[in-house]
């Protein structure tokens, strides 16, 4: 079995079916494998898992019905078969290398796009060919280039990230201002050049947030005050509370009293016990309240 890669809470706030439908979030192939030759697949199939090398690829014409595909080592061959799927409307790329993606938006019906593992990828224009995108995935993208992002209105839910070895700096988030219809905006391994967030006051329909904890803590707390009803671990002051193992062991423990220590919010603040470091556990919170409190009642 394999499933669309999509986090538990994406996945439940914009699930890839419609009310009454079979879901599209699972993808069944046979012997728990991706495909590795279309020839003997019933052309009934909504649903479909193959390598980017398997044979008979230009078979995808013949798969009328199909609605999801889930493929593992994107080839040029494939995203050129893929122009042939008439009903098309989830597709998820993982191991995308140097592949060109232009070619997709011959999907036009396309709703919802994963794209992962796309070291290369760098500009993302050709989006505005799918007009009902809902959910948008770029992850492991390291060299996106956001300047390039178009106009999406239906868009409902991003996640967007670097990866795990490699960091996505972009100039500003400003470009998400496109995206006036976002609910769901997650921002993994990325590095902001002028450090604000200001984009979120400029998402109405903005629900759920998250963002890496390298921005400034004054920074933090303003947009705290802008979107005060936006929950986020980067819009508190803490932005890990203390924790604790499935054993009950603390995740993080204190070296001197062993008590877990939580992550206050805030670039380059460090790990602090409750108990030791309660002085500035309070010092840390009060900077917080007063930038905020600034941003509420500004000076005259």
């Amino acid at each position: 079995m394999y499933t669309l890669d999509i986090p538990d809470h994406l996945a439940s706030s914009f699930p890839l079916a419609d009310a009454g439908a079979a879901p599209l979030l699972g993808l069944a192939t046979a012997g728990g494998a991706p495909c590795e030759d279309l020839t003997d697949v019933p052309r009934v199939a909504k649903y479909l898992a193959l390598r980017g090398t398997a044979q008979g690829l230009r078979q995808l014409g013949e798969f009328r019905d199909l609605e999801v595909v889930w493929v593992s080592g994107v080839r040029p061959a494939l995203i050129e078969a893929l122009a042939d799927v008439p009903r098309l409307r989830a597709l998820n790329l993982y191991q995308v290398g140097r592949t060109e993606l232009g070619g997709v938006s011959r999907l036009p019906g396309l709703e919802h796009l994963l794209i992962g593992w796309a070291n290369h990828l760098t500009d993302v224009a050709w989006l505005a060919a799918f007009p009902r995108l809902r959910t948008l995935v770029v992850e492991d993208a390291p060299r996106l280039d956001l300047e390039t992002l178009p106009l999406l209105p239906k868009l409902r839910a991003l996640q967007l990230g670097g990866g795990i070895w490699k960091t996505l700096k972009l100039p500003s988030l400003a470009p998400l201002e496109r995206l006036p219809g976002l609910r769901f905006l997650s921002l993994t391994a990325i590095a902001v050049g002028d450090g604000s967030l200001d984009v979120i006051a400029r998402l109405p329909e903005l629900e759920t947030f998250w963002a890496p904890n390298n921005f400034a803590i004054e920074e933090c707390a303003r947009a705290a005050a802008i979107r005060p009803d936006l929950a986020a671990p980067v819009l508190q002051p803490i932005f890990a509370e203390a924790r604790l193992d499935t054993a009950g062991n603390p995740v993080f423990p204190c070296k001197a009293c062993g008590e877990a220590m939580l992550m206050p919010t805030g670039r380059r603040t460090s790990l602090l016990c409750p108990s030791c470091d309660s002085s500035r556990i309070r010092k840390h919170i009060a900077r917080w309240e007063l930038a905020r409190a600034q941003t509420i009642l500004p000076a005259t």
